[in-house]
């Protein structure tokens, strides 16, 4: 390959990097802003429990998902052209809002379960307020999941620095 070559895949990763430096950044920033206005009490606990199962299953699911559509999009593309890979994608984004809708109807359905099994510990005004969080952070589930597979998307289209950009701004 040509020293060009070389050069654009190594800007390209550095790039990628600082923007991944810039993401715990913003994270950590976020954290911070947290815990000053809930503080560090049973409320910041519930606010923790709340959120971070929807976070950990969209967590779980883009890391798969994304890979997966980049690879399913270039094949169908490269066996029956672009307004098939298009709408095989199509097609994707109506099952994974299905699918993500199911999960959310579990998560809300099954919050108060969920809560007392992931924090046993919370004073019963904080368990109701972790099981209140959960129920509205779910709510995001198939929108997530229909992310995940944009996501995947636009990186088998080479859009790197867009969806850098928009992963830094989701999870920051």
């Amino acid at each position: 390959r040509s020293p060009w070559f070389w050069m654009r895949f190594t800007i390209r990763h550095i790039g990628l990097t600082g923007f991944w430096v810039l993401q715990g950044m913003v994270s950590f920033a976020a954290q911070a802003v947290i815990a000053a206005y809930f503080g560090t009490t049973a409320m910041l606990d519930s606010y923790l429990v709340g959120v971070t199962l929807p976070t950990t299953i969209y967590m779980i699911i883009s890391t798969a998902l994304g890979p997966a559509a980049i690879v399913y999009f270039n094949q169908v593309k490269a066996r029956e052209g672009d307004t098939a890979a298009f709408q095989s994608v199509s097609g994707l984004l109506i099952l994974l809002g299905g699918s993500g809708i199911a999960m959310w109807i579990l998560l809300f359905t099954g919050a108060d379960r969920l809560v007392t099994w992931l924090a046993p510990g919370l004073i019963d005004l904080a368990k109701d307020e972790a099981i209140r969080c959960l129920q509205i952070t779910s709510l995001s589930l198939p929108l997530l999941m229909m992310y995940s597979l944009l996501i995947g998307l636009l990186n088998a289209q080479h859009m790197f620095f867009r969806t850098t950009l928009a992963s830094i701004l989701l999870v920051g």
